[in-house]
Parts: structure tokens; sequence; C-alpha cells
């Protein structure tokens, strides 16, 4: 039988995530996939807690249903492994694959499942298991994972089971074709396109209207491949597209946006006005179509609706979270702590990207660049020393490399200095060679991808402190948090984000000010309210 105790923990953590989800729970099934609906958008830092006493809560509430579920509930003791598996999880050469594979062996020694047995179908009763069963956050990351390790350990261990396991996926189906799906004619005209735009031909003809940056070039080729994928599904033939040319005509453009258009219910988004400007420069500009058959283009270009300005919903509702101020904290202390945590950490490759993962949100948050200046910076071209011992070390990003063709220029403060020069000198050596210039190396050397140090990033802030920001929204971030204490600051935003003209700043963050003259108003009517009170005796509020 369960003691006193026990019982008052189990009650006391359904009524705390009861209370968390704002259920009755009299009116609340005992069901796993019920609660794990329930929490889905929970996140134990917004609610105050530490990941353990969340985890303990989840794994209490875990057993108050399962008792719930039985007609006796008599505690039942934890089962040891079989001989069988307890000899072999002792055989795995380390902890990762111990702890790995510990749910999974775990389960098929209870079921009665000897090693040999193991196959595609006992994953596949396990994951079931895990779903209803569990709370396990992502059971799809849980599945290949398992798989992935229950291959490694028949490759790598002794007497382990032979059969390997299907490492199943979960990628939703390509929507768009590759270009090697087109004719070489087409290939090659698009290679020709997207050396044209860098502008760097001094004996070009007829030369791009702007040299474009590489991201520009990048996001154009992407156009390219998805518009004409959008054509073969409204029945062009790949083999008709054999240059630029075929696929900027009025019919093959009105095929393009029409398969947009139905993904999305016929509601012009900016993605789709942004596809059709870029085929309407590509008539323009490369094929060169004369005046009067390019009006047609133009003409539905001007049917998609003007192009958006300000911040788009995404990023208003990330702002929105920054409105409490306990959330603009965990996100300002974030650097820090895992600095501390690095400290902690006894391997000194983990702990050394952990150091990196600081500093990159140390920059962001201080100095707002680019996502693509930042993962570039080097030590012997941006990282610039001050003259003097006690002035900060400054980050210069040239003109040559800043989208605005403009030279940016962020001095550090004392503690992001101390922050740099702890990773520099304690962590960084870990990840790459001395000479190496990169100031965020993958490990073994080299510049770390953008979107590695970027999913990096996202996944610590959430983890952390449950906040959803991406590393491109740390820019709408500095700048609402500078109007919120300067309303009238955009030139001040302007400089800090590196705009070229002060119209960018505006269109964008003027939006930003809405809410800060509500506050405002608000308050003058509430002062008004208790200015008109003391002049009118007996008089009193709602509720007082």
């Amino acid at each position: 039988m369960l003691s006193q105790s026990r019982r008052r923990d189990l009650r006391s953590a359904v009524n705390r995530l009861c209370e968390l989800c704002n259920r009755d729970p009299a009116l609340f099934p005992a069901d796993i996939p019920t609660v794990k609906s329930a929490i889905r958008g929970l996140h134990p830092a917004q609610q105050g807690l530490s990941p353990k006493t969340w985890q303990n809560t989840l794994s209490n509430v875990r057993r108050a249903i399962d008792l719930a579920r039985h007609a006796h509930p008599e505690r039942r003791c934890r089962r040891p492994l079989s001989p069988e598996w307890s000899v072999l999880k002792g055989s795995l050469p380390n902890k990762r694959l111990k702890n790995g594979l510990s749910r999974f062996i775990t389960y098929c020694s209870n079921e009665g499942i000897a090693p040999v047995a193991v196959s595609d179908d006992t994953i596949g009763t396990f994951m079931e298991h895990v779903r209803g069963n569990t709370f396990v956050d992502n059971p799809n990351d849980l599945h290949r994972r398992t798989c992935r390790l229950w291959n490694e350990a028949v490759e790598n261990v002794t007497d382990w089971p032979s059969r390997n396991l299907i490492v199943p996926s979960f990628r939703p189906p390509r929507r768009s074709l590759r270009l090697t799906d087109f004719p070489e004619s087409f290939q090659e005209d698009v290679a020709q396109h997207l050396k044209w735009m860098d502008g760097n031909d001094v004996f070009c003809k007829h030369p791009p209207p702007r040299p474009c940056k590489p991201g520009t070039i990048n996001l154009r080729k992407k156009h390219i491949v998805y518009a004409a994928s959008a054509a073969v599904k409204q029945g062009v033939k790949p083999g008709d597209l054999r240059s630029l040319k075929d696929l900027v005509t009025e019919e093959t453009v009105k095929k393009v946006l029409k398969e947009y258009l139905a993904r999305t219910n016929n509601e012009p988004t900016q993605y789709v006005r942004d596809l059709a400007k870029a085929l309407l420069q590509i008539a323009k500009h490369w094929v060169r179509i004369d005046g009067d058959d390019l009006e047609p283009l133009i003409k539905l270009k001007r049917r998609l609706q003007s192009d958006r300005t300000g911040l788009t919903h995404k990023n208003r509702e990330t702002l929105r979270q920054f409105e409490d101020d306990a959330n603009i904290l965990r996100l300002l202390e974030l650097p820090w702590v895992l600095a501390r945590q690095a400290r902690s950490i006894a391997r000194p490759e983990r702990a050394a990207v952990r150091m990196q993962i600081a500093l990159a949100l140390e920059i962001r948050l201080k100095a707002p660049l680019r996502m693509h200046n930042q993962i570039a910076l080097r030590l012997d071209k941006h990282i610039r020393s001050s003259s003097g011992p006690t002035s900060p070390p400054h980050i210069v990003v040239p003109e040559t490399e800043t989208k605005t063709g403009e030279e940016i220029e962020y001095p550090l403060s004392a503690e992001t200095t101390d922050l740099l020069n702890d990773y520099l000198r304690n962590y960084r050596p870990h990840l790459c060679d001395e000479d190496d210039p990169w100031l965020f190396p993958r490990m073994g050397g080299g510049q770390k991808s953008q979107r590695t140090l970027s999913q990096q990033i996202k996944e610590t802030v959430f983890k952390e402190t449950g906040l959803k920001i991406t590393p491109h929204q740390f820019r709408h971030l500095a700048a609402k948090l500078y109007l919120d204490a300067h309303p009238d600051g955009f030139e001040v935003v302007r400089q800090l984000l590196g705009h070229k003209n002060i119209q960018s700043t505006l269109n964008f963050y003027t939006e930003l000010q809405t809410s800060n003259a509500t506050r405002e108003y608000d308050r003058m009517l509430t002062e008004k309210r208790d200015q008109a009170g003391q002049h009118r005796p007996g008089t009193k509020r709602w509720g007082k």
C-alpha cells in the first residue's frame, strides 16, 4: 500500500498540474495522451519551476494515472532486468549507449522479449507504449535515436544481436524539384544569371541594376527552382523549360502564381509577392523583354497587392513575449547561465560548445548584427583591439561585407569582453587550432555553418527559458527594447541595426509604438479619473 507521504506527494503533483493547466481535477481525465495535450504549451521556466521539479511533477502524475487505471493500486516495484538484458546492457561501452537504450531495454525486459527476438515490430510496439504511457516530448526523435544507437551496438558490441533496425524518416515529402531535374540548357542559363548578379564583370554590356550580395543571389536561385517546380505541378513539362526566358512567359508565370495561391486560399502572401517580383526582374533585366511585352507581368504583380511594410504576424507574436519583464530578464541573464554551465561540464569539447553559444547569445544581445555577419567574424579582421588598456575591443564589419554598404562598429562592454576573453583563452582551443581565424569555429576547425549556430541558439534559448525566438529576431527585439525606453529613438535604432536610411527603420518599427501609445493613453485616463474622483465626494470605483 502507498504510504501517507507518498499519497500526499501524488495528490500534490496532480493538483499542481491541474492548476498549471487551469483545469478542474474532477473533470480532468486520468489519461496520458490527454495530459500531454494539455501541457504541450507549458514550459517549466515560464511557470517558475526548475527542470527537476517539473520532471518530478510529471513522474508523480504518471504514477497517479497508472494507479488510477488498476483495480488494485498496490505499489508495483520496478522489476530488475532479465539476466540476458542485464548482461547485454553491462556490455555497452559508454554512458551514451547505456542511457540512450535504457528505456528500450527496460521495456523489452518487462515484456519478456528476448534480445534475439528484437525486430522492427518490437520498436513499433515500444513506440506505441511511449506515446500512450509516457510524457516524452518528441517520440519521433526517440524512435530515430533508439534505432541509431541499437544499430551502433550491433556494429561495435560483441554478442549483441546482429539484426539492424530500420531508422525511420519523419520528414515531409519534398515539394520542389531539384535544379538538376531540368534541362542542362536551363541549368546553364541559371548559373550565368546568378554569376551576372554579383556585378563583378566590368565588361558586361548590360550589368545588373546593382551588385547583389551572396545571400540575395542564393535567394534568387531558390526562387527560380521553386517557381520552375510550381510550373511543373501546373502541367508544364520540365523539358519545356530550356532557359529562364521560358520561365518568365506570361502563361508560365500565371501557372506559378496559381500554384502558390492555391496553397493560401488565394490570399497573396509576402513570399508570393517576392517570387513575382523576382520573376519580373529576371524578365526585365536578364531576358530583357520589351516594355509592351513586359506589361502583362507588371499587371500580374500589381494584382498581388502592395508589399507589406512593418513586422510580420510571426515577428509581432515573438515580441509579445517580451511585454513581460521577467522574460526580458531571463534572456538577458542566459549568456551567464550558460557560462556557468560550461564551467561545470567535465568534457572540454562539450564545455567549449556551451561557452560558444553563450558568447554568440551575448553578441546577439549587445551587437545585433545580421546573422551572416556574425558567423563570419574573424579574430584577425573583425575583432579590433583598442588603443588603451582600459578601452574595450570593438567588432568592426567593413562596408564591403554589409548589406547596406556601410561600415558597422560595435564597442564591447566590460562584461562582454570578459566573456569573450574567457572563451578565447579557456574554451576555443578545444574546438580548433590556434591559427584558425574564425571566432565561431566548428569542432575540428573551420567556419561553423550559420544554420548550425542559429539552430543551437534557438534550441538553447527555448530549452532554458521557454522563449521562442530566432537569431534574426534578436534584431527586432533590440529595436523594441530601445523604443520602449526611448519612444523617439528611431535614429539610434537605425544606427544600431545598420539600416541605410531612416525610412526602413520607420517602416519596420513604427507599429511598435502602438502599445506604448495605448499604455500612455490609459495612464492619462486613469489620472483624470483619479482627479475627478477627488472633486466628487462619495464616488466609488468598482470593487472599492
